[in-house]
């Protein structure tokens, strides 16, 4: 059972991706074990929930005690890239 996560922006530094295109994404797997909520996964990968701006599972607005399912999809934006609506 796995979850896709996405890093945007300042983020991307966080993955072991070689590539890390301009614009797009680094696009890790995770498996399921390792956790099972978003604030989990995100703390695998080294990333404080400071340096969050906002993120969304399978494309909703979520929350970081949103329980993780296999094949989730989770998007995580640096603070940088804050939408206004967040401000």
């Amino acid at each position: 059972m796995s979850v896709e996560l996405k890093l945007f922006g300042d983020l991307k530094i966080k993955s072991s991706i070689s590539e890390k295109r301009r614009g797009y994404p680094a696009i890790l797997k995770s498996d399921l074990s390792k956790a099972r909520i978003a604030k989990d996964l995100i703390k695998v990968y080294g990333i404080n929930q400071a340096e969050i701006g906002h993120f969304f599972l399978n494309g909703k607005f979520a929350e970081l005690e949103d329980e993780l399912r296999d094949g989730d999809s989770l998007s995580v934006f640096p603070r940088n890239m804050l939408m206004p609506c967040f401000y």
